[in-house]
């Protein structure tokens, strides 16, 4: 009898915790989350967002045309886009980059990975560009994975 109370027990203080958790995750959730990066001296902006659903989270950079990359790219899972600039015309006017991909998640908490590569105006087409990848999360956070460090959020 002793036990089975014990048991009982237990598992009502273990409900109870989950439903806590439970609500702290979703106390947290914002469902986007925004940086400012500096790659090869190019200001990028990167947006995670998730979708309502909870299902997908759209991934985007941006680099405004008087930042001159020559190349920016922007990875996540087995998505990808890039768009590397041209010379301009006579009369062309210069257009800002922005790039964007879709990825899956299995749930609105689940943190997304985005690795970004922008060339700035010194780049060279044979060589790799410089790169950073960002482990961003639905609570306004974003870490850089290579230091770990905390990214400021914009």
């Amino acid at each position: 009898m002793i036990a089975a109370l014990a048991i009982a027990t237990v598992g009502v203080w273990q409900t109870s915790e989950d439903d806590q958790q439970s609500r702290e995750k979703a106390a947290a959730y914002k469902g986007v989350s925004a940086i400012e990066l500096q790659i090869d001296g190019v200001k990028t902006k990167t947006l995670a967002a998730w979708s309502k659903d909870g299902r997908s989270v759209v991934l985007s950079a941006s680099v405004n045309s008087e930042e001159k990359p020559k190349l920016v790219r922007i990875d996540s899972g087995d998505q990808t886009a890039k768009e590397e600039t041209q010379p301009l015309k006579p009369g062309q006017i210069p257009m800002p980059i922005q790039l964007e991909v879709q990825v899956p998640v299995k749930d609105r908490y689940q943190p997304v990975r985005l690795q970004i590569a922008v060339g700035g105006p010194h780049w060279k087409p044979d060589s790799t560009a410089p790169h950073r990848t960002i482990e961003f999360r639905p609570d306004r956070t974003a870490i850089d994975t290579e230091t770990g460090k905390n990214l400021k959020q914009r």
